[in-house]
């Protein structure tokens, strides 16, 4: 035995034993979760050499401390946890719980390639029509991750599909959308302050397909937003409520109930009591501090601000605080390039509404781009970057009289 079969011995030898100290009379659970992580660093150096009667301690360890990890935004570390924990995993229920954990961290990473790539594999294995849904899931969130808006759609219809939930997806399906809409959707709607006011009352949705389906719902939001489908788009956010009234709620409606208020502000009515009962009742929904709930709540709180916040709030202050919000997100930067300059020309529409002056927009203008493009981005995001950059200076400049160059990278 060389000296690295030693040392691979001897920390196998070591975490063991303190596992099994441990586990003398607590559930793997009632573990000290700073315990989990002292057995862990001896494991994650020796998993190389376990024996196969090692196999439940590897995996269940490394699973629990790859939870605490995921839990703690970690997420390079909870990945090598779980890659580690799946190894050992003992039954096709385990692996599977892992797999999927594993290709949803590399999306959080914006790992998109490897994400499709662990899809198709986890696809070939797994192949009952709700587990093949949850793959497809996270694989349409990568495409739409990669600016491939009509594959991840596609793959997004494909998932809902296998959930036997079938939504009208073909152009020529438009006339039936809109029949849905007026006949069965909007009228079965709570249609008063008072009916929303009782929404708090619903259960959490405990159904495992008519979460995932909620979850589908919330990615095609922006993706149908920017590929012009909105009609689409209106009658997935109507359908949503129906699920939640039926099934009870979850994290993901806040998304499809702050569009409902947004519908609500632009119909005939203009009730804008009820468009502010519904993003009270959806932000409601946003309590925890989950990765979910954090990716809900950037996504909920953009199209609140879009949407509606400037019609019902001081559009100084909507403004201030998407400023604050955009500068402290790294969600946003992550974002696909198309919904960078959504979010950019909708704060231009408000500095402008503001009464900023010119050298306040440029300055604004700058620190936000600067922002939202750095060095981790490729060749061609940089440069698209630069010539919106180089376009939107150019108009202000004319605006004031001016002239001049500004470089964004440089």
């Amino acid at each position: 035995m060389d000296h690295k079969d030693e040392l691979h011995e001897f920390h196998r030898l070591s975490g063991l034993r303190l596992y099994h100290r441990e586990r003398k009379n607590k559930e793997i659970d009632e573990i000290p979760i700073d315990e989990c992580y002292r057995i862990a660093l001896h494991f994650v150096i020796s998993w190389e050499v376990a024996r196969e009667s090692d196999y439940d301690a590897y995996s269940s360890i490394m699973t629990r401390t790859g939870w605490h990890a995921y839990a703690s935004f970690a997420f390079n570390l909870s990945l090598e946890y779980f890659q580690i924990a799946v190894k050992f995993a003992t039954t096709q229920e385990d692996k599977k719980m892992l797999d999927l954990l594993i290709i949803r961290i590399n999306y959080a990473l914006m790992n998109h390639e490897q994400c499709l790539e662990l899809v198709d594999e986890a696809l070939a294995k797994y192949t009952t029509k709700l587990d093949c849904a949850k793959f497809l899931a996270v694989k349409a969130k990568s495409l739409f991750g990669l600016n491939r808006l009509d594959e991840g759609l596609d793959c997004c219809f494909e998932a809902l599909e296998k959930l036997d939930k079938h939504v009208p997806s073909k152009p020529e399906d438009e006339p039936n959308l809109y029949t849905a809409l007026q006949n069965e959707l909007i009228p079965n709607i709570p249609s008063s302050v008072t009916e929303i006011l009782k929404l708090p009352g619903l259960p959490a949705c405990e159904d495992e397909r008519v979460l995932l389906i909620h979850e589908i719902f919330t990615s095609m939001v922006l993706p149908l937003l920017l590929s012009k489908r909105r009609l689409l788009l209106k009658y997935l956010c109507f359908d949503m409520v129906l699920l939640m009234l039926k099934f009870g709620t979850s994290i993901y409606c806040a998304t499809p109930l702050i569009l409902v208020a947004s519908y609500e502000v632009c119909s005939p009515s203009k009730n804008l009591r009820k468009s502010i009962a519904y993003c009270n009742y959806a932000f409601s929904l946003l309590h925890d501090m989950s990765l979910e709930t954090n990716e809900q709540f950037g996504l909920a709180y953009r199209l609140y601000c879009f949407k509606i916040g400037s019609l019902v709030e001081p559009l100084e202050t909507i403004s201030r605080a998407y400023d604050i919000y955009s500068v402290s997100s790294l969600e946003l930067k992550s974002d696909a390039l198309i919904v960078r300059f959504m979010s950019l020309r909708n704060s231009f529409s408000w500095w402008f509404a503001s009464g900023l002056n010119i050298n306040q927009m440029m300055k604004k203008f700058k620190n936000f781009f600067t922002f939202l493009f750095s060095g981790d981005d490729d060749a061609d995001t940089i440069k698209a970057g630069q010539i919106a950059y180089d376009c939107a200076m150019k108009y202000l400049k004319e605006l004031s009289g001016g002239d001049g160059s500004y470089a964004l990278f440089g």
